[in-house]
């Protein structure tokens, strides 16, 4: 039975061999390949602790006893933003709101990041103190309503220049 490639694993295959001269073997289609969502972050990450905290992230779902059972209670295939939806959304872990909050989660999960000394204790409370010193707890809340201080925050914090 022939099964007809997408679109995109012709592209990929393409790319692969422009990238690699050398490389003469077939590349297969492996159907039902897995893939992360990573979304990029500014300019302001710190990328060689990014770097470092994507790697333990996928080292510790490849190693998980549980990641299949995780990622199967995780599974969406509908549109969570949708009405009808709304019981599935209520099921999902929600992003932290703010540095605040960031710092609160890499606290509770700090043992992850520093087992096998990749990030040192003192590097954790570090990025924990940091993230705390914006003071932005409750921030959506405390300006709500108050535009001029929206626009100087936006101004201030959240740019791309």
């Amino acid at each position: 039975m022939l099964v007809p490639l997408p679109l995109g694993w012709v592209a990929r295959t393409n790319m692969i061999k422009n990238a690699n001269p050398q490389e003469k073997g077939e590349i297969p289609y492996i159907p039902g390949k897995q893939t992360i969502e990573f979304r990029a972050p500014d300019r302001s990450a710190d990328l060689h602790h990014l770097m470092a905290g994507l790697i333990i992230a996928a080292q510790k779902g490849l190693q998980d006893e549980n990641s299949l059972e995780r990622a199967n209670n995780l599974y969406v295939d509908v549109n969570i933003f949708d009405e009808t939806n709304k019981a599935v959304l209520a099921k999902l872990d929600h992003l932290p709101q703010s540095c605040w909050d960031s710092a609160e989660c890499l606290r509770k999960k700090r043992s992850i990041f520093e087992e096998n000394n990749i990030f040192p204790k003192g590097t954790i409370s570090r990025i924990i103190n940091r993230l705390k010193a914006f003071e932005d707890k409750d921030l959506s809340e405390k300006l709500y309503g108050k535009n001029e201080l929206i626009a100087k925050l936006v101004n201030d914090y959240i740019h791309c220049s």
